[in-house]
C-alpha cells in the first residue's frame, strides 16, 4: 500500500492528479468486472436449479397417476372373459380359466314362457344371463311400446339360434361369438309360401321391418348392436353394454373398428358417453383400454366393469354418476 502511496504523491501537481484519476478508473473498471461475473454466476445458478426443476417435474408427470385413479390388480381371467372379447372362428377363445357362465337353452326357453312376449327354438341355444336380462328388459319395452299396434301379437317375435331364419344365416366368425353366450337371432314366428320362417329384416333398408323397427332403433340403449349390415345377417345382435352399444351406434362403428379407437385411450384419456335410461334420466360413461403392459388403472371413486379383449388387455367402463360406497 506504500508504494502505491508513494507513487501517487510522487511528481508534480499535474502529474499526481493524472495518476490519481486513472488509478479510479482502474478501481471502478475493476469492480465493474466484480459485480458483471457476480451477475453472471448468480444467472447460471438460477438457470440450472430451474432447468433440473422442470427435468423433475416432467420426469414425476410422466410416471404420476392421473387425478381420480387409483392402482389394482387385474387377473389374466379377466383379459379373456366379458362382453367385448374379439372372437373369430380361428381364435374362439384364449380362456384360461372358466368359460362366462351362460344359460342352457332349456333355461333359456323357460324364461322366453315366463316372460310371455317371445318364443325361444329348441336348437342349442344358449345365453349369458347378463345378455338374457338385458334382452327381457327389450322386450318388455318393445311390447309397451307397440302393444297397440294393428301389426303386432304377443310371441311372434323369436328367438333362434344359428341355423334359421333363411335371411339370417351366420358367418363362421358369429357362430364363434355365439358360444360366448352374447349373440342373438331373431325372427318373426311365421312361415312364407315356402314354409320358411320371415325374417323381421329388411334387406334393402337395412334395419327392422315394420312394427320390428322399434328393435333397431332403441337396441343399443339396452346395449345390443347388429352383427353385420348384410341381409345375411341382419337381425343377428351381439349384447356388449348400453355404453359400448350407444358409442358405437352413434358415431356409426363396427365393432373392429370401436375397438380399434379404444386402444388409443387410457386412464384419463378415455371415450364417454351419456344413455338414456329407461327412466328417461341420463348416465353417464366413460371407456378406456389397459394394455396387457401398462399399470391396471381404475377409478378411485366411481363404480366400474371390466372386460377383456381375448387379446391380453382390458376394457374398463365407468359410471360416472354411481360412487362407490365408502
Amino acid at each position: 500500500m506504500k508504494f502505491i502511496k508513494d507513487f501517487l504523491n510522487s511528481g508534480t501537481a499535474k502529474q499526481q492528479k493524472r495518476k490519481r484519476l486513472g488509478a479510479l478508473l482502474v478501481s471502478i473498471t475493476a469492480a465493474l468486472l466484480v459485480v458483471a461475473l457476480l451477475v453472471l454466476a448468480v444467472f447460471g445458478i438460477v438457470g440450472a436449479i430451474k432447468n433440473r426443476g422442470e427435468e423433475e417435474e416432467t420426469e414425476e408427470e410422466g410416471n404420476k397417476i392421473p387425478k381420480g385413479y387409483v392402482t389394482t390388480e387385474f387377473s389374466k381371467d379377466q383379459s379373456v372373459n366379458g362382453t367385448l372379447l374379439k372372437i373369430t372362428a380361428s381364435k374362439a377363445f384364449a380362456y384360461t380359466g372358466s368359460k362366462p357362465t351362460v344359460q342352457p337353452k332349456q333355461e333359456v326357453r323357460e324364461a322366453a314362457g315366463a316372460l310371455g312376449l317371445y318364443r325361444a327354438d329348441w336348437s342349442d341355444i344358449k345365453l349369458q344371463q347378463e345378455t338374457m336380462d338385458a334382452f327381457h328388459a327389450m322386450v318388455k319395452a318393445f311390447d309397451a311400446a307397440n302393444s297397440s299396434a294393428s301389426n303386432y301379437t304377443k310371441n311372434r317375435l323369436y328367438l333362434d339360434s344359428n341355423i334359421a331364419p333363411k335371411s339370417a344365416t351366420p358367418s363362421a366368425d358369429t357362430k364363434a361369438v355365439m358360444n360366448s353366450g352374447t349373440i342373438l337371432i331373431l325372427a318373426e314366428q311365421a312361415t312364407d309360401s315356402t314354409e320358411n320362417e320371415v325374417s323381421i329384416y329388411d334387406a334393402e333398408n337395412k334395419t327392422g321391418k315394420g312394427v320390428y323397427k322399434w328393435i333397431y332403433d332403441n337396441a343399443a340403449r339396452y346395449g345390443f348392436i347388429v352383427v353385420a349390415d348384410t341381409a345375411e345377417e341382419g337381425n343377428i345382435f351381439r349384447y356388449v353394454g348400453a355404453a359400448h352399444a350407444t358409442y358405437m351406434t352413434k358415431n356409426k362403428l363396427t365393432f373392429d373398428a370401436y375397438l380399434e379407437k379404444l386402444d388409443s385411450t387410457q386412464a384419463g384419456k378415455t371415450l364417454s358417453i351419456s344413455v338414456t335410461g329407461e327412466d328417461g334420466k341420463a348416465v353417464r360413461y366413460e371407456m378406456y383400454y389397459v394394455a396387457p403392459t401398462t399399470e391396471h388403472l381404475v377409478p378411485e371413486k366411481y363404480e366400474y366393469t371390466v372386460s377383456g379383449d381375448n387379446a391380453g388387455g382390458y376394457i374398463v367402463t365407468v359410471n360416472k354418476t354411481v360412487q362407490k360406497d365408502t
